[in-house]
């Protein structure tokens, strides 16, 4: 039978066939089989939000693990697709974050087999997404691709100022979701001074972010920030009392709706301070408020309440 002869109708019968060799034609095809997944990442960037308003974890942590592989699957096929970086890029950090890290962060066995390998195991997932985040940028601004991976400190720490300067609006989810992944890679790698070496780096596109778009992603640039200052401490130049105005200016941005910034100024700077009261009463307000406060991250906020009720079990062990 000819090529043009092959019956590719959809109704019911030998259509059905027909379509079924139509597709393992164009999949044997690399052009073709590149159209269908563009065109299937951008269905999938569009379908995102379904995920980010679902009420239920389990079900939500169970979809994000059925599309990561599919995703890094299809970003094989079509490497220079930039919605499937992005994807990549936001996809094995924020698994990482809101399914893996949260228990672990919780534990207190640092040296056990169980412990150690959960820490390899984020280590991991950060660092894909890391280096899918950079790939995006590189298809854009290749030269300031090469600075980020840049060893050197001679190499980049005069020049990725004036190079991210020139970044505009455009560029500030790239920016952003790479830092995000970049900094919970270093932070769970925290022995590591090559990784601890790209901590300014981080910061330097952060800062940018914030620059171009404070508000974005819920103002989360200012989170990143506050727990820098925190981590950081005071004798290496750390300031609780900036850390404080970063987490305040997060949480004005949804009037408090966006339940994780409030999670996370409980959680980090009400300890920090040593303050039993503000951790007890923070969390708790987190622990008990409505997550359909801000629906459309109905699922960051049922993890904030849920992660909050989990640190105020442990409350004693912290003051």
């Amino acid at each position: 039978m000819k090529r043009a002869e092959i019956d590719c109708t959809l109704p019911h019968g030998r259509g059905g066939w027909g379509l079924f060799l139509l597709v393992v034609l164009c999949l044997a095809n690399t052009a073709c089989a590149r159209v269908m997944i563009n065109q299937t990442a951008s269905m999938m960037i569009k379908t995102e939000p379904i995920i980010e308003m679902e009420e239920d974890p389990v079900l939500a942590e169970a979809a994000t693990l059925s599309n990561l592989k599919m995703v890094e699957a299809m970003l094989l096929m079509s490497p220079r697709n930039e919605s499937l970086l992005m994807m990549v890029t936001r996809s094995f950090a924020g698994y990482g974050a809101a399914f893996v890290e949260p228990a672990w962060s919780l534990r207190n066995d640092y040296f056990s087999d169980d412990y150690l390998y959960t820490q390899k195991r984020l280590q991991r997932l950060y660092r894909r997404s890391r280096d899918a985040g950079l790939r995006w940028i590189d298809l854009r601004h290749p030269e300031i691709a090469g600075l980020l991976r840049a060893q050197r400190k001679d190499d980049w720490v005069d020049e990725l100022p004036k190079a991210l300067a020139k970044l505009g609006a455009r560029d500030v989810p790239a920016l952003f979701w790479t830092a995000q992944a970049w900094g919970l890679q270093i932070r769970a790698d925290d022995e590591n001074l090559l990784e601890i070496a790209n901590t300014s780096k981080v910061e330097m596109m952060m800062r940018r972010v914030r620059e171009l778009d404070p508000d974005y992603n819920f103002g989360a640039v200012h989170l990143f920030l506050a727990m820098k200052d925190i981590s950081l401490g005071q004798a290496l130049g750390g300031d609780l009392d900036q850390a404080k105005r970063h987490f305040e200016n997060a949480i004005a941005v949804t009037g408090g709706r966006y339940l994780t910034a409030r999670f996370f100024y409980a959680r980090d700077y009400c300890r920090a301070i040593q303050d039993r009261e503000c951790f007890v009463h923070g969390l708790g307000e987190v622990a008990n408020a409505d997550p359909d406060l801000l629906p459309e991250q109905r699922l960051a906020n049922t993890l904030a309440a849920m992660w909050a009720r989990q640190w105020l079990a442990k409350v004693d062990d912290f003051f």
